[in-house]
């Protein structure tokens, strides 16, 4: 199954330029996998390699993950990124049989801005994560599935509403009563 990177780009940065030139670049970055067990395993080996130990002894892979040389991402004062991957678990878009493949393109949006806000230069990467999925709600706001995104983060979650879920309604919200919906 080919994914298409499609997404309406809009930025508020003044270096859109640069922001989609490292869109571009991360995008050759990703590995899909269409089993759960290779997916992890995969993960385990990129670790053992760069460190000589695994991480994930105390938890599985979700959807999407972000793979650095740093488990905390780039350094502060290395804004650089030489070696990282960016795994796509397929397995896990398929709760109780209903697929959410669909959002696969928002996922990965996600783990580029995650990327992109802890090697910016000058910024201070205190929660990434938050900030991915502020951009990452705007993309499915901008596409018309952002109520389908939602979803799927709470399901991911146990059907329990969540902080991540929960910043993606108030992201969709505030954008409502801006007229940017």
């Amino acid at each position: 199954m080919a994914i298409e990177f499609n997404l309406p780009i809009e930025s508020i940065s003044p270096s859109i330029e640069a922001k989609n030139a490292f869109r571009q670049f991360a995008q050759t970055k990703v590995i899909f996998f269409d089993r759960t067990e290779d997916c992890d395993r995969f993960i385990d080996k990129w670790w053992f390699k760069r460190y000589g130990h695994s991480t994930l002894k105390e938890r599985s892979v979700g959807p999407g993950q972000v793979l650095t040389k740093d488990i905390n991402g780039p350094r502060l004062n290395d804004q650089t990124l030489d070696d990282f991957a960016i795994v796509i678990n397929r397995p896990s878009f398929i709760i109780d049989g209903e697929d959410f493949s669909d959002l696969i393109p928002l996922v990965i949006e996600h783990e580029i801005m995650e990327l992109w806000f802890m090697c910016k230069k000058g910024f201070l990467p205190i929660d990434t994560h938050s900030l991915a999925i502020i951009e990452e709600t705007k993309m499915a706001v901008k596409i018309g599935k952002e109520e389908r995104r939602v979803r799927f983060q709470t399901l991911l979650q146990s059907g329990q509403v969540n902080q991540d879920s929960g910043l993606m309604r108030r992201v969709i919200d505030r954008m409502s009563m801006n007229g940017m919906k």
